[in-house]
């Protein structure tokens, strides 16, 4: 009886280490390897993106309050070609997950920014915030008001459909610009 109870713990105790070491190993396997482009990407981030105005960071906490990291994650896992084919939607969603996890764990909230305003695709084949900036709101990033940075936060979670409406454009920016107004 003590001997199946003592196989038992190690059981359970297996069962409950299992899901750790398997996120452990995945980190040293997929994640960790590619470390080295996501410090190009930080690198090679335009100044402004690197360290964003602050009406740029108060808009993107106000439009993404939570999970920003999972965005970051899904920008990363598109740029360096690590969504997984194959293995069906269970599969994407726990290396979505996991992936999301790991960004959290190993990059700080600025890199986190810099990376999201880096990646993120802006309509026309065009990545990041600093290059539509000035065609966007008619200034450099650096020198964006709350209001056109709501624009262009807006323009970043739908590129195609905001660039070719105008006035959904405008409706859709004012309204964010007066909920970061409100969280001031």
């Amino acid at each position: 009886m003590r001997r199946t109870l003592k196989l038992l713990l190690w059981l359970i105790v297996a069962l409950l280490a299992a899901p750790f070491v398997a996120f452990a190993a995945y980190d040293l396997i997929a994640f960790q390897p590619r470390m080295p482009d996501i410090r190009r990407f930080l690198a090679q981030a335009a100044p402004e993106e690197k360290a964003p105005p602050d009406s740029i960071r108060k808009v993107l906490h106000v439009s993404y309050p939570e999970h920003f990291s999972s965005l970051v994650a899904r920008l990363l896992l598109q740029e360096l070609n690590a969504v997984p084919t194959g293995g069906g939607m269970l599969r994407w969603h726990l290396t979505g997950a996991t992936w999301w996890a790991l960004v959290e764990l190993h990059l700080s909230e600025p890199e986190q920014t810099t990376l999201f305003l880096t990646l993120s695709p802006m309509g026309n084949d065009i990545k990041g915030f600093a290059k539509v900036s000035t065609a966007v709101v008619g200034v450099p990033l650096s020198a964006v008001s709350l209001e056109q940075a709501a624009r262009l936060v807006t323009v970043g979670k739908a590129p195609s459909i905001y660039l070719s409406d105008p006035e959904r454009l405008a409706h859709h920016s004012q309204a964010l610009a007066q909920r970061a107004k409100n969280a001031l």
